[in-house]
């Protein structure tokens, strides 16, 4: 067995995986890193790089960062009792600090089970459970039980413990496959790290472990999230993850460098000196690992959007969009960006160009230095043509093979009439004074518009669906004396009724989808659903009619404070991924409510709602918050918009997120090989299918309107 040294990787000092930059400052951050290679039971295979993963990730940690060995809780071939017991370690070890950081890490085997009975209420999309394998499952105990490995149920609730009390600034990092559903020939990828025969899940054998009665710890303090299915979900809030591959994929060996692939691959990427640790998001992260095309790792959690280990920044701004720089054999250069007819460009779209892209919360905006026309339109991206800014010199190119660009027009011409004039001479900034114009000669044209009162502006906006539910005039004024508050307003209402009303031409491709939203109720009947770890369950029918958009439902006051929860259906032929979100028109806020996993470069992730399945948002396994609207004093009535976006491909609908203008300012802060003929003929069929439906989207708009009675 290779030995491992303290230097990350076991490069030398000199290699390209060694950091010569100081270390760098991104505590106080304590991690877990468990590597699991000499499995005792008989016909479980030994896995000798997990522990070269393990002491590796140590080694990251304890040299090319400013982490004291105190912080760092390694064990090697550890056994279940050793890694459940690790939680309560972290625990004690972070007693006296304030927002600690968590770096859970773990490589050995993965494994999959069927739920066990006295589960059911934990809800699944399927019958099966994932599985981390301690080094001791399958053996016989003291008490003569055969251990067995630790269900993604206990781990989920082990890390909603921790982040209720000390903050959702975790990170879980799986190398271990997350299922033994495919079977590859290993040959000349190395050893998998799966089990296909663990023993079966018993529930007393894995008691959950019971929500903490302490209060929060944190100077943020979150309720714990969903237990999520399957060790993470994209809308998790507990922590985000990083996983080597796909649901029913294989995390596999790398025999040349005697690591994961996986691991390798990660902290390449975090040992490249042109990485700022600070500003790397897991997202960006997970975007630029090299990866064999055969493994796809997937990020998951509602704040993949954070820098790595700091809940205390933002994440980027998700308007800027990444594209990328691609050199032609002719000489020319193909500028791309990822994002096309599905995100709602359209031909002649401008955007402004930038080299790179701010966190939001920042106070200031990154400097464009040229502008961008879509020239061609596809599916999920687009190629643009660069140009020069007005009032400045070229030529234009960008050398860097990855940039942003930010959209600056939108396909609304009634907006654009009624508030483009004053992008122009109207904004006297100099001075500080936002002048407003008589621009419409017929009201009813226009989208939003302006009124100057002395120092008060007021917003007014115009649509045929909120007209008949909420009052024009936004609440909130602005200071005419800070017009960059007032087109932020501008900007925001522009994009919110923009995505709001958009929807693909002809007919609808995905009849087969279907919505369903109930009240939810806790599991347990002791459960303090504020503070605790609450497991829901749906109660009663449906508050959604099938066939309309409009839904309005009678809530009394006892309503008013229960939960609810969407449950999405694919009763159709093809997988889908399902992309949810929640329109605000009192704040305009979009915020995303379920999204998909993502993964490096052109990788195709799992789909979230494969056909014939049901996909849970907001209780069972979905990992979401459940829906709880507040109701202000004196407030009879609550109008909401849910947008559910339907594709068969991963798309980047992240850029349409957005956060209320009305708010405080920003502040600095595997495929099968073997198959058989018959499997063959059903993959051919299915693949025929996949590529009918490929450059197909659909949007199904739910308005709630909900009255007190």
């Amino acid at each position: 067995m290779p030995s491992c040294s303290l230097s990350p990787l076991d490069t030398p000092p000199n290699s390209s995986l060694h950091r010569k930059s100081d270390k760098k400052q991104i505590g106080p951050l304590f991690a877990l890193i468990i590597g699991n290679s000499d499995y005792r039971c008989e016909g479980y295979m030994p896995l000798p790089f997990a522990r070269n993963d393990a002491k590796a990730v140590e080694a990251f940690f304890t040299t090319s960062t400013n982490f004291k060995a105190s912080q760092v809780i390694t064990l090697l071939n550890a056994t279940k009792k050793e890694m459940l017991d690790a939680f309560g370690t972290l625990e004690t070890l972070t007693s006296d600090t304030l927002d600690p950081r968590f770096v859970i890490f773990y490589a050995g085997h993965g494994a999959r089970a069927k739920r066990p009975e006295g589960w059911e209420a934990y809800t699944t999309d399927d019958i099966w459970i994932e599985l981390l394998c301690p080094i001791d499952m399958g053996t016989i105990d003291t008490n003569g039980r055969v251990v067995e490995g630790i269900p993604d149920r206990v781990v989920g609730a082990l890390l909603s413990n921790l982040a209720r009390k000390k903050g959702n600034n975790i990170t879980l990092i799986l190398d271990c496959c997350h299922s033994a559903s495919i079977n590859r020939d290993d040959g000349q990828l190395g050893l998998s790290r799966s089990i296909t025969n663990p023993p079966p899940i018993t529930v007393d054998a894995n008691p959950i472990p019971a929500p903490t009665s302490q209060r929060p710890q944190c100077t943020a303090p979150t309720r714990g999230a969903r237990i999520p299915n399957g060790f993470g979900t994209t809308s998790a809030e507990s922590h985000v993850l990083l996983a080597a591959c796909s649901k029913y994929g294989k995390a596999y060996n790398d025999p040349k460098t005697e690591h994961g692939y996986f691991t390798h691959a990660l902290l390449r990427q975090l040992l490249n000196e042109e990485v700022d640790l600070e500003q790397e998001t897991y997202l960006s992260l997970v975007s630029d690992l090299r990866m064999p095309k055969w493994q796809v790792p997937h990020c998951m959690g509602t704040n993949r959007t954070r820098p790595l280990f700091n809940h205390r920044k933002d994440g980027h701004d998700p308007s800027y969009i990444v594209c990328r720089s691609t050199p032609k054999s002719t000489g020319e250069v193909e500028y791309r960006l990822f994002a096309g007819t599905v995100e709602g460009v359209v031909p002649s779209d401008l955007f402004h160009v930038y080299l790179s892209r701010p966190l939001q919360g920042q106070n200031q905006e990154c400097v464009p230095f040229c502008q961008a026309i879509a020239i061609h339109i596809g599916h999920t991206s687009t190629l643009l043509k660069l140009h020069v800014i007005e009032g400045r010199s070229g030529p234009v190119s960008v050398t860097a093979s990855q940039f942003f660009a930010k959209r600056i027009t939108y396909d609304d011409e009634e907006v654009l009439r009624s508030i483009s004039d004053f992008h122009g001479d109207d904004w006297t900034v100099n001075v500080g004074t936002l002048t407003v114009p008589n621009i419409a000669t017929d009201p009813s044209e226009v989208s939003l518009s302006l009124t100057a009162e002395g120092d008060k502006v007021y917003v007014d906006r115009n649509h045929s669906l909120l007209n008949q539910y909420l009052p024009r005039r936004f609440p909130h004024t602005f200071d005419r004396n800070a017009p960059q508050d007032v087109q932020r307003a501008i900007a925001a209402w522009r994009q919110f009724n923009y995505h709001l009303d958009r929807k693909p031409y002809g007919e609808d491709m995905f009849p087969h989808i279907r919505v369903e939203l109930h009240y939810l109720e806790p599991v347990s009947d002791d459960s303090d659903w504020y503070y605790d770890n609450v497991e829901y369950r749906c109660v009663g029918k449906s508050l959604l009619v099938q066939g309309v958009s409009v839904h309005n439902i009678s809530v009394s006051d006892e309503q008013a404070e229960v939960p609810l929860g969407f449950t999405l259906y694919n009763d159709g032929p093809v997988d889908v991924y399902p992309y949810l979100f929640y329109f605000d028109p009192n704040s305009l806020a979009i915020t995303p409510w379920s999204l998909v996993a993502a993964s490096s470069r052109d990788r195709k992730v799992d789909p979230p709602l494969p056909r014939g399945s049901h996909l849970a948002v907001g209780y069972g396994t979905g990992g979401a918050e459940p829906l709880i609207f507040e109701w202000m004093e004196g407030q009879t009535r609550d109008v909401c918009f849910f947008k559910l976006f339907v594709t068969c491909v991963p798309v980047n609908l992240e850029c349409l997120s957005q956060r209320s203008p009305f708010g405080p300012k920003p502040e600095l802060r595997e495929d099968k090989l073997g198959l058989e003929e018959k499997a063959k003929a059903e993959a051919a069929a299915e693949e025929a299918l996949r590529k009918e439906y490929a450059d197909k989207w659909g949007v199904k708009l739910i308005t709630l309107v909900q009255d007190k009675v």
